[in-house]
């Protein structure tokens, strides 16, 4: 049915501290409000990993901007909580850039150097999370 009604939704999966999750879903809504998005929320309360979707009616340049600012204040909202950037499905190319949000620059240089030790030569998944550039995402 989601699909008649909207061209495209963009699926997050942020995981909070259980007792956390009426203040998610009130910070969904006013990230939606503040935003001018929709944003529809599914997910397993039992371990506090939800999963917001950005509904798009029609995808449009501005509506794939404001998407991104939703979804870049969700996550930030539930690291805000005590929670993580990922409950069940990973990282990702889409979600690296928000590694160091989550972990800081002592851990991501510490995954660095463990991927530089087993890879010394760059051939494993090249540019897919460490950039040759240092940056932390693709």
């Amino acid at each position: 049915m989601i699909q008649t009604i909207f061209e495209r939704a963009t699926t997050e999966d942020i995981t909070v501290p259980r007792n956390k999750l009426p203040e998610l879903v009130r910070a969904v809504q006013a990230i939606a409000a503040a935003e001018g998005v929709m944003i529809g929320l599914a997910g397993h309360a039992g371990d506090g990993n939800m999963h917001p979707s950005v509904l798009f009616p029609q995808v449009t340049p501005e509506a794939l901007e404001k998407s991104e600012i939703a979804i870049d204040k969700l996550i930030r909202a539930g690291l805000d909580m005590g929670g993580t950037i990922s409950g069940e499905h990973g990282i990702g190319i889409h979600k690296a850039k928000y590694l160091a949000w989550e972990l800081g620059d002592i851990q991501i240089d510490l995954m660095k150097r463990i991927k530089q030790a087993f890879d010394p030569r760059g051939i494993m998944n090249p540019g897919k999370i460490w950039m040759e550039d240092g940056d932390n995402h693709a």
